[in-house]
């Protein structure tokens, strides 16, 4: 009999031992699936901080290098046109002095094609922070400075056969009243330099412009289908991307505009005062109208942080 109940209590304890075990072990279990929850939830809060913190970051970058390019065209813009006033106000001193006649041509041509690639610069600049948005953090002001600077000197190599009377020619334009690098003069020099000064930059242009727009497109509705957001919200988006366009489109009309201005102001018209005159007073309203365009331009910048290609977490 006694034998009997210390059977009974043997079992009785193993079964209060073996529950108490599962008890345990679901316990355990649960503490690791609220474990593993929470640090998953902690996980993509942090994520979602540090991309908010890149975007914001991205942001700033983009609108301290904006207005830093807008300002590098202004300045240069402004030099330009105190070349065109210089004849005004001391008419005489260039047209009888080679050496200034020389100086002016040189800096003249070399200071319009910069301003023309300064502008490219700016669309080129928005393609690179939407193509490889992981690297815009090696974009820095030194290296900025040092690619203008690589720029401007190698507009200044292209232009000095210009003074040799070799490859090119300058000549005083009575009708201009300033001297000008003559593109008649030698007309395989003048491919030469609007080739690669003008004309591949401006086809660079135009591929990015498509591309990215092509890309934008695409990003914009898969970013419509995948997450639910509101109409308003949509409406901002492509009000956004049109705007986005816009300016874009802005500096592809304005680029190809500079080019014939370029072209028809470096070509001597002897009897044509009229086509003379109008194309300096197109170029005088050109000065007017940059500096708007570049308010235009520095506004629309910051709109490509929203149109920037992201991660996975977003689309």
């Amino acid at each position: 009999m006694f034998k009997f109940f210390s059977v009974v209590n043997a079992q009785s304890f193993d079964t209060e031992q073996s529950c108490s075990n599962v008890l345990q072990i679901e316990q355990s279990e649960s503490l690791v699936t609220n474990k593993v929850f929470s640090t998953s939830i902690s996980s993509f809060s942090l994520s979602s901080y540090i991309i908010l913190e890149s975007e914001t970051m991205l942001f700033r970058t983009i609108r301290s290098f904006g207005l830093f390019l807008c300002t590098s065209l202004l300045m240069v813009n402004w030099l330009r046109l105190g070349i065109y006033l210089f004849p005004i106000f001391y008419p005489n001193i260039i047209q009888y002095s080679t050496n200034l006649c020389y100086i002016q041509s040189f800096f003249l041509h070399v200071l319009t094609l910069f301003h023309f690639n300064l502008t490219i610069s700016i669309r080129l600049f928005w393609h690179f922070c939407t193509v490889f948005s992981r690297y815009w953090q090696i974009i820095t002001y030194r290296r900025l400075i040092t690619i203008f600077l690589c720029i401007f000197i190698s507009l200044c190599i292209l232009t000095w056969p210009s003074v040799s009377d070799e490859w090119a020619s300058i000549i005083f334009d009575n009708l201009l009243n300033v001297c000008i690098v003559n593109y008649t003069f030698h007309l395989s020099y003048t491919f030469f330099v609007l080739s690669f000064t003008c004309i591949i930059p401006f086809l660079l242009l135009i591929l990015s412009h498509y591309r990215q727009m092509i890309c934008i497109k695409r990003r914009i509705l898969k970013y419509f289908t995948i997450f639910k957001i509101e109409q308003n919200k949509q409406n901002l988006i492509i009000y956004q991307q049109k705007q986005f366009q816009y300016a874009s489109c802005i500096i592809l009309i304005w680029s190809f505009i500079n080019i014939i201005l370029l072209i028809c102001i470096h070509i001597p018209i002897e009897h044509e005062r009229l086509i003379k005159s109008s194309i300096y007073f197109i170029q005088m309203f050109a000065f007017i109208f940059d500096p708007i365009l570049y308010m235009f331009i520095f506004r629309s910048l910051a709109i490509i942080t929203l149109l920037r290609p992201t991660n996975e977490l977003y689309f």
